[in-house]
């Protein structure tokens, strides 16, 4: 019984990157309509601003999945830490190079901002919804564990058996 437990839980994060995707995405096109129809920035203009700002999170992302991957071997039992380290990494990183784009080219200061800030925090609650997902598939098997080690003392209990 107690073999099962320590048996390895493995994890795919292909669900984190799509859903860190999607959120870089959907937060994007609310600051790319809102440079074009508040701002009325030419749709070119609009579009470097909105789009090189969710570059830069697809950027930070892919290099997190590459260490998620390479941290945990795909091992759901070394996920908590290794979540913490790339989700704060990936923000330092993402920030780091916002900074550096956004004074390497010409764009729309309040579109590219709005952008970034906007796809950043909508995949941080994707990759926070995706992490509560795989963090709740570790703790199953130390639950059923629990309920079998707990029926077994009970069963003990019962019959006089210390």
């Amino acid at each position: 019984m107690e073999s099962s437990a320590l048996q390895p839980v493995t994890i795919s994060f292909r669900g984190f990157a799509a859903r860190v995707v999607l959120g870089c995405v959907a937060g994007s096109l609310p600051a790319f309509a809102w440079g074009m129809l508040s701002l009325q920035l030419p749709p070119a203009d609009a579009i470097n601003a909105a789009f090189s700002a969710c570059a830069i999170w697809l950027f930070a992302t892919g290099l997190a999945v590459i260490a998620l991957t390479a941290i945990t071997g795909g091992d759901l039992h070394k996920l908590p830490m290794a979540a913490l380290f790339t989700s704060g990494a990936r923000m330092l990183l993402a920030i780091g190079l916002a900074t550096l784009l956004y004074f390497a080219m010409p764009v729309d200061a309040k579109t590219y901002w709005a952008s970034f800030l906007l796809a950043g925090l909508v995949s941080l609650v994707a990759e926070t919804s995706w992490t509560i997902r795989a963090l709740s598939a570790l703790n199953r098997p130390l639950q059923s564990t629990h309920a079998a080690t707990d029926a077994s003392d009970s069963a003990a209990a019962a019959s006089g058996v210390r």
